[in-house]
């Protein structure tokens, strides 16, 4: 079993950021929303919504990821991967007018995790002795 020490720190932080930065984008993209609802503009009130939903999905995979890489198991590094793309997407799609941005550190560390996980190689083992 292979110990995932330092990714698994490196998702944890990730998500507790990103766990705060959906507090954020939650109560800058209702803000937003509403006045975009009064205003007519359903695009506003679309990318708000989406970048919520994308927010949301995304720290909640990342203590997952935490999870399963606690568990020392290699598929928490695609889950972390997986968590990036979506708080990429969310940061994108809600960059000014919901706060998107506050998930590019989450979006980072998320990826540097996923990453570290899956390039890691399995420690060689000692040939038999006879």
């Amino acid at each position: 079993m292979e110990t995932y020490k330092t990714e698994k720190v490196l998702s944890l932080v990730g998500a507790i950021i990103g766990a705060v930065a959906f507090v954020v984008i939650l109560i800058v993209g209702l803000v937003f929303g509403a006045l975009g609802a009064m205003g007519g503009s359903g695009g506003l009130v679309a990318s708000a919504v989406v970048a919520i939903i994308f927010a949301l999905v995304s720290f909640i995979l990342g203590f997952v990821a935490t999870g399963k890489l606690k568990k020392g198991e290699k598929s928490g590094g695609i889950i972390a991967i997986i968590a990036a793309v979506l708080a990429l997407i969310a940061c994108i799609v809600g960059f000014i007018f919901a706060a998107g941005w506050t998930l590019i550190a989450s979006f980072a560390l998320y990826l540097t995790a996923g990453i570290m996980v899956l390039a890691k190689k399995a420690p060689a083992q000692a040939p038999p002795t006879e």
